[in-house]
């Protein structure tokens, strides 16, 4: 901030200290003498900043006479007695003062804050309107986000999550959303479940535009306001036309050996047919690029996850499993995908469940496009591979 910009609130509460004086004791208490001056100049010899006091004010000259002469943490001041410009930044002013000081000449007029400053907000919006003559900004107060064990997240703790980090897995919209949705009570927040917050923000999307429904008509007020906060009241935009949950699936099966660009372009191919886009749209889908670099990003630093168990009937494993050992890169795709109808018919497996159990292990969602071209594009290898990962990942339990 420039030096200059609080020039006229210093000026101002210095004038005005037995009016500030008053107010702080009025509203939290102080343990320091009446008349006090909550203004700290550094002392010109030792450098210290609280361990002076303003002995005099000269407002003609925007100065202060001040003495080092105060303890401060242990720490005892020089004895020195000097001048400081307040106009000049020769000091700093008490957090009793600086809010409103800075409330006033940036023109605040919203300002939310935690509940351990509630004291400091208070003396500052009286400071604000009784000396300054300016209106405090409306607030709501919130409380401390925790990490995914109940911590406070704080610097000290070692577990802060800075918004670079963020974007490293998530949209910033998502946080916007997170931030807006609830400030009251402590909340807990993790990277790691950042698929959760892309999977919520989309599903309000959907609900915006009505293409979801939602409880009631309270519940759809809230739920638009929300959104449009979220996106700096600049238009709340259409839902992608696929779901990041389908991409981390089709990322996570592909090894990472491979790079980011040929997963870009893996996945490209593989979401176009299962949503029936084109993939020169995705090309020039930058929504699209960013979800393939969170999955990314999530599955390398996360890993896959631990995956819930699921149950498939024997038959249909069985019949998986043949379909798996008798497809080989020679085959065309209709040949595949002939050969998959045929398995299915021998084993008696339903076509729609043989499929579906297939898609689940491939794209992480019961339906797609033509089997044998999509195994086609992956590459048999390769889709024997995300099969038996598939497999492992889920804890496959055959019913019989």
């Amino acid at each position: 901030m420039d030096r200059a910009v609080l020039d006229e609130q210093i000026t101002k509460l210095i004038v005005n200290s037995e009016r500030v004086d008053r107010i702080i004791r009025e509203e939290v208490g102080t343990n320091k003498p009446e008349g006090w001056i909550y203004y700290w100049p550094k002392c010109e010899k030792c450098g210290r900043i609280y361990t002076t006091r303003v002995i005099k004010v000269i407002p003609e000259e925007g100065k202060v006479i001040y003495k080092c002469d105060q303890g401060f943490k242990g720490v005892s001041g020089c004895g020195h007695v000097g001048e400081a410009s307040y106009l000049k930044g020769e000091g700093k002013l008490s957090w009793k003062g600086e809010f409103a000081a800075r409330w006033s000449a940036l023109g605040i007029v919203f300002e939310p804050h935690g509940k351990d400053i509630a004291d400091s907000f208070r003396v500052n919006a009286r400071i604000a309107k009784e000396v300054l003559e300016y209106e405090p900004p409306l607030t709501v107060r919130y409380e401390m986000f925790l990490d995914k064990t109940g911590r406070k997240i704080s610097k000290s703790a070692g577990n802060v999550i800075t918004p670079q980090m963020w974007m490293d897995f998530s949209p910033p919209e998502a946080l916007r959303m997170m931030m807006f949705k609830r400030y009251h009570g402590t909340r807990s927040i993790s990277l790691q479940k950042s698929p959760l917050y892309i999977n919520e923000l989309e599903l309000n999307l959907r609900r915006y535009h009505g293409l979801e429904k939602i409880g009631s008509e309270r519940d759809r007020v809230t739920m638009r306001r929300l959104m449009e906060f979220t996106y700096l009241m600049e238009g709340v935009p259409s839902p992608p036309p696929y779901r990041y949950s389908a991409v981390l699936n089709v990322v996570s099966m592909l090894p990472q050996e491979l790079g980011f660009e040929e997963i870009l372009r893996i996945a490209r191919e593989l979401i176009s047919k299962y949503y029936d886009l084109r993939p020169e749209d995705l090309e020039r889908d930058t929504i699209f690029e960013n979800y393939v670099r969170y999955a990314y990003n999530y599955v390398r630093y996360f890993g896959r996850g631990v995956r819930e168990k699921i149950e498939i009937k024997k038959s249909t494993l069985d019949a998986i499993n043949s379909f798996i050992e008798v497809i080989n890169p020679d085959m065309s795709p209709d040949e595949m995908q002939n050969m998959a109808f045929e398995i299915a018919k021998k084993f008696e497996v339903s076509p729609k469940e043989f499929f579906s159990t297939i898609y689940l292990a491939v794209l992480g969602q019961p339906q797609g496009p033509r089997l044998g071209p999509l195994i086609s594009r992956l590459g048999v290898q390769r889709f024997k591979e995300i099969w038996t990962r598939f497999l492992r990942e889920r804890g496959i339990v055959g019913e019989r």
